[in-house]
């Protein structure tokens, strides 16, 4: 019977044995009963188990961020699209405050989370879409993000990882963004607010490191694939290997299923 599920002796008993993803997933309902509260054991239980990397071995970054917006839902008002409609149909909307220490202790786990991976040390670019078909529809399995917000976040991984990056946003034009391994995510997306949308030019990333002659092995760009403005990537692409030198590749990381690819199959 469900309505044991709104007491909080209930979850404190399921919180004693409870896994990573499953206590991640639970923050808000924890809260929302009553269990998970400002200076609560719950919240030192918590806590403590999101810094410790074994017991999150099995926790996906971006179910950590999922987790992240999830309890704290104020995050969300920093983006430009606003924390409306963010909520599945009969979710509950009742208040509860927001315990810093978990908050912290969620950015801990976001960090650790990429202990494991082992950093190529390659120059990367990223280049983060924020035409205006990236705020159209929120991502299912990414929710309660939009593309453009979920473009961001990958972004923070490659800033998290590797050592050498240089983050980018694009659409009409193309301009630089402030992500970096401390960044938390509330942070990205108040760097996305400041800049405004447009239409979708994918060769812009390419171009801006030809013209100002910037060292790129791996050009990254988050997009939805819906280009409407600027020429073909995959030839500017070859203009900018032959320019610098260097065996560049353009990989591109789609936020929508699509049959369509802005880059060429066939190259190397």
């Amino acid at each position: 019977n469900t309505k044991w599920l709104k007491t909080p002796v209930v979850w404190e008993a399921l919180l004693d044995k409870m896994p990573g993803v499953a206590m991640v997933r639970n923050l808000r309902n924890m809260a929302e009963v009553g269990l998970l509260t400002p200076l609560s054991d719950a919240e030192k239980l918590i806590s403590s188990r999101l810094a410790n990397t074994k017991f999150m071995g099995r926790v996906h970054p971006i179910q950590i961020m999922q987790a992240a917006v999830g309890y704290d839902a104020s995050i969300m008002s920093l983006s430009k699209a606003g924390s409306e409609q963010r909520s599945r149909k009969g979710e509950s909307t009742k208040p509860y405050i927001v315990s810093q220490v978990v908050m912290n202790a969620l950015n801990t786990a976001l960090s650790n989370s990429y202990s494991n991976v082992v950093p190529t040390n390659k120059n990367f670019m990223t280049a983060i879409d924020i035409s205006g078909s990236m705020y159209w529809h929120l991502l299912e399995n990414f929710f309660p993000f939009y593309p453009g917000e979920a473009a961001a976040m990958m972004a923070l991984i490659w800033a998290q990882i590797e050592p050498y990056y240089f983050s980018t946003v694009f659409a009409t034009d193309i301009q630089p963004i402030n992500i970096s391994k401390n960044s938390s995510i509330g942070d990205v997306l108040r760097e996305l607010n400041k800049f405004g949308m447009g239409r979708t030019n994918i060769e812009l990333p390419v171009k801006y490191a030809m013209d100002n002659n910037i060292k790129v092995d791996a050009f990254i760009s988050i997009t939805d694939g819906q280009v409407n403005s600027g020429n073909h990537v995959f030839q500017t692409i070859r203009q900018y290997r032959d320019k610098m030198g260097i065996p560049a590749k353009f990989i591109m990381v789609a936020m929508e299923a699509d049959k369509l690819t802005v880059a060429d199959p066939k190259d190397p």
